[in-house]
């Protein structure tokens, strides 16, 4: 069994699994309950995912771990901002520039 890695990631989470008989079987569009796109993004930019499979009375689960990248937000001041303010009733929004 494998999952895909770097020379896959055109073809990012699908399930591969050898048989007995040497064939192989696809699972395609494998999706993560929780951290999907964490997931994919480390398949994507090849960073390294740690699997970890685990029978329990109920079958078998597949734990994928990686380490999370937290993209830092882009922004300046002086390129001004937008408030926006939900109510019951409504939503207003409001775009200020750099002068306020």
């Amino acid at each position: 069994m494998r999952l895909p890695g770097v020379k896959d990631a055109w073809r990012p989470c699908n399930l591969f699994i050898q048989t007995q008989a040497g064939k192989w079987t696809i699972i395609n569009n494998v999706r993560f309950a929780y951290g999907h796109d964490v997931i994919e993004h480390a398949l994507l930019s090849g960073q390294a995912i740690s699997y970890r499979f685990l029978k329990d009375e109920k079958g078998w689960r597949v734990f994928a771990s990686t380490q999370y990248q937290e993209v830092k937000p882009i922004t300046s001041r002086l390129a001004g901002a937008i408030g926006v303010d939900l109510n019951a009733d409504h939503l207003a929004v409001t775009e200020v520039d750099h002068f306020g």
